[in-house]
């Protein structure tokens, strides 16, 4: 479990990681000051021996139609977002995380 932990700590942009294996979760939380893309925890997930079932993140950006502006890079949504146009907090489901960019889905 430490071996995953310090993985991922030592990723550009992660701030503190919590593992736990017996529910097959890994909780990075990132610093808001440095961008982070999910491709590079998808991978990190892949490297350290884990088939990723599923990931979700909470991030802050802008809405346009099909996508979603982080830091200057694009996600591509893959269902409807919000449609306001401004900046906001989302929490989005990672539909092809080994992707650059992501294929992801607007949760709220």
């Amino acid at each position: 479990m430490k071996g995953v932990q310090d993985a991922f700590s030592r990723l550009s942009g992660a701030k503190k990681t919590t593992v736990n294996l017996q529910e097959g979760l890994i909780h990075v939380e990132t610093d808001p000051a440095k961008s982070v893309l999910p491709s590079m925890f998808w991978k990190e997930i892949l490297r350290v021996g884990f088939v990723p079932e599923r990931m979700e993140l909470w991030a802050t950006g802008t809405f346009d139609a099909h996508s979603f502006a982080l830091d200057g890079a694009r996600w591509l949504l893959v269902n409807a977002g919000p449609g306001d146009g401004g900046e906001r907090r989302a929490h989005f489901k990672v539909v092809s995380g080994g992707e650059d960019p992501p294929r992801v889905e607007f949760v709220d």
